[in-house]
Parts: C-alpha cells; sequence; structure tokens
C-alpha cells in the first residue's frame, strides 16, 4: 500500500508490523474496527492517528489473536474469528536542515546570486507564514538567480522528475530506448503523479544509490535520496533543482536530446488539476513544463515546484519549494505568489551597469520604474546611454551619471527634444519641491518643475535666475504656468508663473517681473 508522496510503505499484516524498519521521523500506526462472528460485538482498538491517512486495509475471518497481537479486549476469546478493517496512518516529522551530499569528481555545484527584485519577492514573503526558497536559470543572460537557497526541503513529488532522468539516463548508456511498460508507468508517475507508478521506477534505477549516482553526474550535491524507499521523503536545495531542471531543458552531456524531449514533453502534459505552481502568472500561449509535489508533516504542509517556462521573451528554468504551510491551498498561494513576480521581473531585457545602479536605487522591479522594457540604447546624440522601463526611463552620460526620468516631467521633457534639446541630460532625479506641493528636476540646461495644479513647465536661463531670487516656487510668483515663449515683437522670451509673468529682454539681457492683474470682485448690494 502507498501513502501519498511518501513511497512505498510496505506493511505486513495480519501482524500490523511495519517492514522494513522505517526511517528516523517516519512513524505508522494502526487501528483495527472489527466484528466478533462469536458474539456480534463490535472490537475496535490500536491508534491511527498521523497526519497522512494512508489506507485501510480489510479483512474477514481472522483470528483475534491474530488481528490483536497485544492482551484481547474483555469478552474476546483467542479463536474468536473478527471480521473488519485495519486504518493505517503515517505521522511524519522531518529535520530542518541536512548535511550536504559530497560533490561528485568533476561536477560543480551551482552559483548564484541574489535576484535583482529580491526586494519585491522579500516583500510578499513578509506576509507569508511559509519557509520558501527559490531559483532560477534564466537562458537568456546566463546568470542564476536564488533566494534563501540555503533552506533544504523534503522534495515530495518532484523528485519524479529526478527517477525518470535517472532512468533515462540509464537507458541512453545501455543504448536502448524506454519499453512500452517503462514508458506507460513515466506517463503515470509524471503526468497523474501516480506514486505505484514512481515506486516501480525508483526501484528498477537502484532506489536512493541509484538516483544519487545520476545526481552526482550532473551536480546536485545538496540532495540526499529517501531512504527505506521512501522517495518522497528525499530532501534537496533550490539550486539542486533548478541544476537538475537545466538538464532536462537544455542541451548537456548527461541526457541527448530525444531523453530530453521525452521528460519535457510529459512535464508539459501534467494532467490539468496539477497545472498550479511555477505556472502562476504565466500567460497563455507560453511553454509551461512543470512537476508540483506536496506533502503533509508535523510542522505543516511542503508544497514544492519545479519547471521550464519559455515565451514571451523569456526562456528560464524555475524552481519554487516551501515549507511549513498551514494548508495546501495556503501552500499553492505562496509558490504562485513567487512565479507570477519571477515571471514579471525575469525578462528578456536585462539592466547592467551604469543604469543598474541607478534602476536599483529607485526599488529595482519593486519601485515606480518597473522591469525594462528595452536593453539599454545609445542616445541620438552618441554621447549617452537609455533604457526604457515600465514606468520611466533612465539616462546616462560620462559627464552627468545615470538619472530617471518620469511622468510629466519626462512627457516635457520630451517636447523639448530630450537631450538634444537645450535643456541637455538630467543631472538630478526628480525631486520633491521646498512647499511639497510638486516635484523638480535638473538638467544642463535648466530645470523642470511640476505640481499637480500647473502642470510640467521647464524653466531655464536669465527668467529662471530671476525666478530663482524670488524663492522658486514657495516664492511670491508660485509655479511656472508655461515654458518660456517668444515675445510678440520678438525681442525676448517671456514666461508665465502663477502669480506674475517674467519677461526677458535680449538686447539688454535685463529680466522684468509683471504682476498678475488682480480683478477684484463685484460686491452687489443687498436691495
Amino acid at each position: 500500500m502507498s501513502c501519498t508522496d511518501l513511497g512505498e510503505m510496505s506493511l505486513s499484516f495480519p501482524s500490523g508490523t511495519a517492514t522494513p524498519p522505517l526511517p528516523d521521523g517516519v512513524r505508522v500506526s494502526v487501528a483495527y474496527r472489527a466484528t466478533d462472528s462469536r458474539t456480534g460485538a463490535t472490537v475496535t482498538g490500536g491508534r491511527a492517528s498521523g497526519t497522512i491517512s494512508c489506507d485501510r486495509v480489510p479483512f474477514s475471518g481472522v483470528r483475534a489473536s491474530d488481528v490483536i497481537p497485544a492482551s484481547l479486549p474483555a469478552g474476546v476469546a483467542p479463536g474468536d474469528k473478527l471480521t473488519g478493517s485495519w486504518s493505517v496512518s503515517v505521522s511524519v516529522a522531518v529535520p530542518e536542515a541536512i548535511q550536504p551530499a559530497q560533490l561528485a569528481p568533476n561536477a560543480q555545484a551551482l552559483t548564484s546570486q541574489a535576484f535583482p527584485f529580491a526586494a519585491t519577492l522579500q516583500s510578499f514573503l513578509s506576509t507569508r507564514s511559509s519557509l520558501a526558497s527559490a531559483a532560477v536559470f534564466d537562458a537568456g543572460t546566463g546568470a542564476t538567480y536564488s533566494l534563501a537557497p540555503q533552506n533544504s526541503y523534503v522534495t515530495a513529488s518532484i523528485v519524479k522528475v529526478d527517477i525518470l532522468a535517472t532512468l533515462l539516463r540509464r537507458t541512453q548508456v545501455a543504448g536502448r530506448g524506454l519499453t512500452s511498460s517503462e514508458q506507460a508507468t513515466a506517463a503515470r508517475m509524471i503526468e497523474f503523479s501516480d506514486n505505484t507508478a514512481a515506486t516501480a521506477l525508483w526501484n528498477e534505477v537502484g532506489g536512493g544509490p541509484g538516483v544519487a549516482q545520476f545526481n552526482s553526474l550532473i551536480g546536485m550535491a545538496n540532495t540526499v535520496p529517501g531512504s527505506g524507499g521512501l522517495w518522497g521523503l528525499t530532501r534537496t536545495t533550490v539550486e539542486d533543482q533548478v541544476q537538475l531542471m537545466r538538464t532536462v531543458a537544455y542541451p548537456n552531456a548527461v541526457l541527448g536530446a530525444s531523453q530530453r524531449a521525452y521528460l519535457h514533453g510529459l512535464m508539459q502534459n501534467v494532467t490539468p488539476a496539477q497545472r498550479w505552481g511555477v505556472s502562476g502568472g504565466v500567460p497563455a500561449g507560453t511553454t509551461v513544463a512543470l512537476k508540483n509535489g506536496w506533502l503533509p508533516v508535523s510542522g505543516g504542509w511542503e508544497i514544492n515546484s519545479i519547471g521550464h517556462i519559455a515565451g514571451s521573451g523569456r526562456d528560464y528554468v524555475i524552481a519554487v519549494l516551501t515549507s511549513r504551510n498551514p494548508s495546501m491551498g495556503y501552500g499553492i498561494t505562496t509558490v504562485e505568489g513567487l512565479s507570477v513576480r519571477i515571471w514579471s521581473g525575469i525578462t528578456s531585457h536585462q539592466v547592467q551597469e551604469p543604469i543598474l545602479s541607478e534602476w536599483n536605487a529607485t526599488g529595482g522591479g519593486g519601485g515606480f520604474l518597473g522591469y525594462p522594457t528595452t536593453d539599454a540604447l545609445p542616445t541620438a546624440d552618441t554621447l549617452g546611454r537609455y533604457q526604457l522601463f515600465q514606468g520611466g526611463s533612465i539616462y546616462w552620460s560620462a559627464a552627468t551619471g545615470a538619472h530617471e526620468v518620469h511622468g510629466g516631467m519626462r512627457d516635457e521633457w520630451k517636447s523639448l527634444s530630450y537631450e538634444n534639446g537645450f535643456l541637455g541630460y538630467p543631472t538630478t532625479d526628480a525631486l520633491p519641491t521646498a512647499d511639497t506641493l510638486g516635484r523638480y528636476q535638473l538638467f544642463q540646461g535648466g530645470s523642470i518643475y511640476w505640481s499637480a495644479a500647473t502642470g510640467a513647465h521647464e524653466v531655464h536661463g536669465a527668467i529662471r535666475d530671476t525666478w530663482n531670487s524670488l524663492g522658486h516656487e514657495a516664492g511670491s510668483i508660485g509655479y511656472p504656468t508655461s515654458d518660456a515663449l517668444i515675445t510678440p515683437d520678438g525681442s525676448g522670451r517671456y514666461q508665465e508663473f502663477q502669480g506674475a509673468t517674467v519677461q526677458w529682454d535680449q538686447a539688454t539681457n535685463t529680466t522684468t517681473v509683471i504682476p498678475k492683474q488682480v480683478i477684484p470682485k463685484q460686491v452687489i448690494p443687498k436691495q
């Protein structure tokens, strides 16, 4: 008989004892309920209170001394014939950490870096009680990112990918394909997460030692196969699972193209009820190959998902592993919450220095700029570079450094021909105004000021100097309400502000402040 996502639990009846001996932390309990054919009485006993209910095993006409190996309940004779069933359950207590396995000769452990949008992932996890880790290999850049890679988890059914990969390697080395029986068993194991099928293939590849041998070939240095036939209690890390998925998804020296395509195809054909997990947030039309695992243990549910995502400008393999989930649904929400944020963060457009530091300073993908929508591009004047993001842009030149431009001020700068106009490149990010009612940004040739009441307008030259002397927006004439305009006679420029017009004469290089005419309200006397 099988217990969900643990592996084969071989139980011997009628004695009710478990064989072979179980690993530390795994306990099988057996209860019985039967009718005594001699007295007609209902007989109960034992204890079945584990976290996983495995099965009910019926029996009929069995001597009481065989059903109940301990002392018999009152009124029951050893020779009485009993008919009923045993109820079997399993309690699993898993440790929080494991010792790393020895890395096989010539194998390389995965080296990762923090996600560029780690703050976004951490912010989400701060609202969850789950312990969670995630890792991604981005085929577009060759970068591997991870979050909490030091944590280890019980695999539950994601180990089935490892089992089939081990079998495919063995048949490849033997120069043969899978038999029709092996294909049918593999399909049940991956597409429907069938545990009996998993046990059959686990045993075929040599159990834990056989899987460990394959893992050493691909550098899964911190995965420890479950013992005693309990493949579901294999221990692993997100980096090891990404290493496994890289072997499934991309060309390598261990699995050939046909073997990879076969396993990948099964993972694409997982039954719809099990297509949750790293598919979270991935739009229709994107190729998704995945395998999930779920297992209730003493500290809560272990909910895991691994897969390959390709399409819409992205190509990556991903592993999200979680524990301490109060329910299966809660764990799925945690996995999918991380998946959707990773989908948004891993794009075909990468951010590199010197623009990267500025983007990180704005909050990265979790900030107001969001994620990149282009690669870094040369500016029209060829003196710098710029990159577009969901919420704005970052412009860089050697003379000014990298600065963001967004919102109404970016629109105003755009209307003035970006860096090719008289304002040139930005020399600051957007900053709050002294009166806290707006924002401003400095450029090589002037400034742009914005408020909700007036919109965004440039200020430059002598008019800006005069306005500065009057206290900027906090002074007597307030925010600009227009850009600088040519005077009707062509003698200079003028600009409208909330409280005045500032006019500049080109011939004399002087400015004049003309207060707005205030028309008093007419007071109509009462009749």
